[in-house]
């Protein structure tokens, strides 16, 4: 054997131990995510090159939106492998190809293609990473920071359900209240980009470009934390999903933050979830968020599809809605309490509006599961505001008032203020709506 056969051997040898590892740069850009497929195949097909950072992060950009969805999917671990990481750092790494991952607060990790930052806790969990791109306006250094949605007890209780909102302490985000626990989630991540940003910067471009991704808790800290660093004066790319609210009002002025919301939102004022038990700043409004809100309507229905109440929340939804291209069609997206049937719009007041509810009396005629035994029963919503949907000291009041539908806000349910999305079927006829369908009113 010639000594050129042996090296060409060798050669080709050398090749197949390393094909494995090296990246080749998709067709068009486009690359896959993995993650949970429990909702559907589990794979986001996205794009992904400098070219999705050169407008600037004021205008919505649906192609950076629906590659963020998918970030923000692998972000989370199946429920029995919560900490692991199992999909969140190949689709750093290998899809999208940042260096140096750094991991917080996912406790279970055990590869060794990131850094495991933290070894207790499990709580606020997020993710770091960089890389040099390129599009038009040059070379620029790009830093992700990828927020996980809520997946463990203590997440829930500590800052879900029982966090308190106050005044920015230190004034970072007056005149805006905050909500401690999401608040404590942001400052983890501030704290851990400035030791980033330390070990690791010096490498760096001089033009430093962040991306900032959060789905539901994580969305509200990625609201505060991409709020901060814009008053900063850095540039800041932001794009959350189900996001909880993370302030007391809305903050429109920072136009870079674009807070993705589905009208039938699991823990939204939509949502099916148990009415009386929403997460700290999610049950009132979308609209409490710093930075822009957009909200469709797609209902996925059904109690988490196995067994439910998730599916309008679970990252892998709000996905398939970009995949979709529900946000496609729309040139200028702004802050809206009212959707229409795909989009937050403006709406009338029932004073306005063609349709009356007030002072009417109404049969129903259908329930669905416990509702149905109140079948035939007669509601009359008063003109002062009262009705007797479940007793007399009910008080009920009308919102988003539009065309074919409106919304139905309750009180008096034991203390809940479940809202109910109705549809004017005709005039004569009302579908009432949580998340599924509800009940059936007539006019009497």
């Amino acid at each position: 054997m010639t000594k050129t056969r042996i090296l060409s051997l060798f050669l080709i040898f050398i090749i197949l131990l390393t094909g494995c590892d090296t990246y080749t740069t998709p067709k068009n850009g486009n690359v896959e995510i993995k993650y949970n497929p429990e909702f559907d195949d589990g794979i986001a097909r996205v794009k992904w090159d400098g070219s999705l950072f050169e407008e600037s992060p004021d205008l919505f950009n649906s192609d950076l939106a629906h590659t963020c969805a998918g970030i923000a999917a692998a972000a989370n671990d199946a429920g029995d492998h919560t900490g692991e990481a199992q999909y969140i750092v190949p689709a750093l790494k290998k899809s999208l190809r940042f260096k140096d991952i750094c991991l917080y607060n996912y406790e279970n990790y055990t590869g060794s293609d990131a850094h495991k930052m933290t070894d207790k806790g499990g709580d606020c969990a997020f993710s770091i990473g960089h890389q040099k791109m390129s599009n038009s306006d040059g070379e620029f250094e790009l830093v992700i920071i990828v927020c996980r949605g809520t997946e463990t007890f203590n997440e829930a209780i500590d800052n879900d359900f029982f966090s308190n909102i106050n005044p920015s302490k230190d004034g970072r985000w007056s005149p805006y209240k905050t909500y401690d626990g999401y608040v404590k989630f942001a400052d983890q991540v501030f704290a851990a980009r400035n030791s980033y940003y330390q070990k690791y910067g010096d490498s760096f471009a001089n033009n430093i470009k962040y991306l900032l991704i959060g789905h539901s808790l994580g969305g509200a800290a990625v609201q505060l934390v991409a709020a901060r660093l814009t008053d900063q004066g850095q540039c800041i790319y932001a794009c959350t999903f189900g996001a909880l609210n993370a302030i007391d009002q809305p903050a429109t002025e920072y136009h870079n933050i674009w807070n993705i919301f589905n009208y039938y939102d699991t823990y939204g004022p939509h949502g099916a979830y148990i009415s009386m038990f929403k997460p700290t700043g999610g049950a009132d409004t979308w609209d409490n968020k710093l930075g822009r809100v957009f909200v469709f309507t797609k209902d996925y229905g059904g109690l988490l599809k196995k067994l439910g109440m998730y599916n309008n929340h679970i990252m892998a939804s709000y996905y398939q809605a970009m995949q979709s291209g529900l946000l496609n069609q729309y040139d200028e997206i702004s802050s809206s309490s009212t959707p229409t049937s795909t989009a937050g719009g403006g709406g009338n007041s029932a004073s306005d509006a063609p349709f009356v509810l007030e002072g009417t009396s109404w049969k129903q005629t259908y329930g669905a599961g416990t509702w149905e035994s109140y079948n035939g029963r007669t509601i009359k919503f008063s003109k002062d505001g009262h009705c007797a949907l479940w007793s007399p000291y009910d008080t009920y009041e009308v919102l988003n008032m539009t065309e074919d539908s409106f919304d139905l806000s309750i009180t008096g349910l034991i203390g809940g203020n479940p809202i109910y999305h109705v549809k004017i079927v005709d005039d004569s006829t009302l579908e009432l709506y949580l998340s599924e369908l509800t009940f059936v009113l007539e006019r009497k």
